[in-house]
């Protein structure tokens, strides 16, 4: 069976909530610099921004992490959401920008190896979710599969920009690890390719990858 935890639990709300995107961003309060008209784009681009959050949150809670596959409406209505949110992205270069490191956890993807872990869990093990920690800084990013009592599937990657395209970051594994129960065993890192950011802010980012998979992830910190 899916595994109970949701991915959503109000995760851009509750981000709203938080205070990091509850105001439009300081740029759209310059109403000096670019005038009323610039002032009144930047606070429009702002709200639709919200909204279109707020739709795909509520389409991303229905799917249980992409797991549940949407019927054709909203199919259509995820596809054109994620189409106008990567054309309101607020992150110019998004790849070199300081909002892509931090904690994120996974909330939508398409991913198919991703999506069996979570649904079939790890030898009797339910899943609890899928976090990743990326440094641009440090040029590391991991990517862990959780289970309960502690267990975990964990990925780590060198990564880098891409130094022609700015939305554009290169990964290479480096290292692999199983954890079940109190049983830790090393596996072969095997893989390279890239990922484009489609929409980076304080709170979401949508990224397609080399295979052409899709991942929406909300930030933890």
């Amino acid at each position: 069976a899916p595994p109970a935890p949701r991915p959503g639990s109000g995760a851009f709300s509750a981000a709203a909530g938080s205070g990091r995107s509850s105001r439009p961003p300081h740029a759209a309060l310059r109403a000096g610099a670019e005038g009323p008209l610039g002032w009144l784009q930047g606070l429009g681009s702002w709200s639709r921004r919200r909204e279109l959050k707020e739709t795909l949150q509520s389409l991303i809670d229905a799917s249980n992490y992409g797991i549940l596959p949407f019927d054709a409406a909203a199919a259509a209505e995820f596809d054109a959401t994620i189409a106008e949110l990567s054309g309101l992205n607020p992150t110019p270069e998004p790849a070199r920008s300081p909002l892509f490191s931090g904690e994120w956890r996974l909330l939508w993807t398409t991913e198919k190896e991703l999506l069996f872990a979570i649904e079939k869990g790890l030898f009797g093990l339910p899943c609890t979710g899928s976090s990743q920690t990326i440094d641009a800084s440090s040029g590391t990013l991991e990517n862990r599969i959780l289970f309960e009592q502690g267990s975990y599937l964990s990925v780590g990657s060198s990564l880098a920009e891409d130094e022609e395209d700015g939305a554009r970051f290169n990964f290479k594994f480096g290292s692999c690890s199983l954890k079940w129960k109190d049983i830790e065993v090393p596996l072969p890192p095997v893989g390279a390719g890239w990922g484009e950011l489609l929409y980076l802010d304080e709170d979401i980012r949508i990224q397609r990858d080399v295979r052409g998979d899709l991942l929406v992830a909300a930030r933890e910190s």
